[in-house]
């Protein structure tokens, strides 16, 4: 790790400072969005959703219980599966890495 100097402390503190303003926006997304999806995966009736995107959206499973609860409900995760064939980002032939 470099020296930490005047000017690397400064750009610390700032970003530190940006990102504690906007956490209670983020958590309020975070929960709206974890509300959508669990409504999205109770109407499929599935406990594992793959989504238009590369997406899948799943309850947590036995093995994830160990990691702490941020609600007293039922906790989702979401991962990236694929690339999305109709992501232009991502054309024919292109790896990912």
């Amino acid at each position: 790790m470099r020296r930490p100097t005047e000017r690397r402390a400064y750009l610390a503190a700032r970003q530190l400072a940006h990102h504690r303003e906007r956490l209670p926006w983020m958590r309020e997304r975070m929960e709206e969005n974890e509300r959508l999806l669990r409504e999205r995966l109770e109407e499929s009736g599935e406990r594992r959703l793959v989504l238009s995107g590369g997406f899948a959206v799943a309850r947590r499973g036995r093995r994830d219980d160990r990691r702490p609860a941020a609600h007293s409900g039922e906790q989702l995760r979401a991962a990236r599966v694929g690339r999305d064939p109709n992501d232009a980002r991502y054309p024919e032939g292109r790896r990912s890495r």
